[in-house]
């Protein structure tokens, strides 16, 4: 008798160049299709990664966001959670506090889904997740974050109700998942962790393809591969250690510092870069749809997160034998090894400042340290099987 296909259902924003989409392409490849018939649901589907998706994968067209745009802006809840929200963001300097209070209005605009799901699974936070929660008809719900809650520093109570009625919230490192229990201990029950699924031989493979860059410079080369976004990603914090370590005469001419993506800060960026001379020493490649090719060229991966979950971008860059230079975010100290494999700076401007002058004046021995990375495998595939585990469990 042959087996019933369990019908999955799984909601992302878009498929754009970045960690997350990343590890759900990778799961999405190492997932059974003899056991499971999968749909996927995008907020839009013209990310630059789209073509990436596996070809067993029935991608749904993407849900009408205006249909109940008018019974939105009709509620007074909304008004004031508005408000609220672009008070706070803008108190607290976070972005992210507009989205988190936004998002539950941006899932009840769309219509309700008409297909009932073994599964339904939101691969991230804020859209996706309320989207899940209030427009899917699943026997269980399944919630990924990858960001730190805490770092993060959203508004604990906003998200309260909708991770209550999710079966399984999943975190994607330790310290995440320790967090978010200390946050929502009534929840702890359903918290579970599962990283990041990545494999080297993907990484290294996409390495070796051809890139129309050339790097002729024999000096130290850094990269960052992440979103233009200061509040998160802390790019600014470099740009000034940058001007201090030039001003200083400890910058030598030919260290460079490549950064791969776009976002809102890019503007900024650039000012800040023009405004301290530094057009030498800092160039910005944009978005790049394979960015390994570049890295491979790379001595060390710089990031300088305020927070992060557990960044999948350092991790490739490991898989290339690059070391890495990364603050001291919640998950740090699972990826790196400080002063082994890596250095973990402290997260202030100050230390990374230190840190970047004690790599250019020689105080680290780079070259042992790429030694120790290129002899350890970074895969973590097996982590596949937590994840059918939570699929078979419906």
């Amino acid at each position: 008798m042959k087996k019933v296909k369990k019908k999955i259902l799984f909601v992302y924003s878009k498929m754009i160049v970045g960690g997350s989409t990343t590890s759900l392409l990778s799961l999405l490849n190492c997932l059974d299709y003899n056991l499971y018939d999968i749909d996927l649901l995008l907020y839009s589907n013209d990310g630059e990664l789209q073509d990436q998706i596996n070809p067993q994968v029935n991608i749904l067209p993407p849900v009408n966001k205006d249909i109940g745009r008018l019974k939105k802006i009709v509620q007074l809840e909304f008004w004031h959670s508005l408000i609220r929200a672009r008070y706070l963001s803008k108190k607290k300097g976070n972005a992210l506090i507009n989205a988190q209070f936004m998002a539950k209005y941006e899932a009840e605009a769309c219509p309700e889904m008409e297909q009932t799901y073994d599964v339904g699974i939101s691969f991230l936070e804020f859209w996706p997740m309320e989207f899940l929660v209030r427009r899917v008809k699943a026997k269980k719900k399944i919630g990924w974050i990858h960001i730190d809650i805490k770092e993060a520093g959203l508004v604990s109570e906003v998200n309260y109700d909708t991770f209550d009625a999710l079966d399984k919230i999943v975190m994607v490192s330790q310290s995440c998942m320790k967090n978010m229990k200390m946050i929502y201990p009534a929840l702890s029950g359903k918290i579970v962790c599962v990283e990041n699924i990545l494999s080297s031989d993907v990484i290294r493979n996409m390495s070796k393809r051809s890139s129309s860059m050339s790097f002729e410079n024999d000096g130290l080369r850094f990269v960052s591969v992440c979103r233009l976004v200061f509040a998160s990603k802390g790019l600014d914090r470099v740009v000034n250690a940058f001007s201090r370590l030039k001003k200083e005469n400890n910058l030598e001419e030919s260290v460079c510092w490549y950064i791969i993506g776009d976002g809102p800060d890019r503007e900024r960026l650039e000012q800040m870069i023009k405004e301290n001379n530094l057009g030498s020493h800092i160039k910005l490649l944009g978005q790049q749809i394979n960015p390994y090719c570049i890295e491979k060229y790379m001595d060390i991966f710089l990031l300088p997160s305020r927070y992060e979950g557990k960044p999948m971008a350092v991790t490739e860059a490991q898989m290339l034998g690059l070391v890495p230079i990364v603050c001291s975010y919640s998950s740090a100290h699972e990826q790196i090894k400080d002063g082994y494999d890596g250095i973990i700076a402290q997260n202030n401007d100050e230390d990374i400042y230190l840190q970047l002058k004690s790599v250019l004046q020689g105080k680290y021995d780079l070259g042992l340290m790429k030694k120790r990375i290129t002899e350890k495998d970074y895969s973590n595939v097996m982590e596949i099987d937590k994840v059918t585990n939570l699929l078979n469990e419906a």
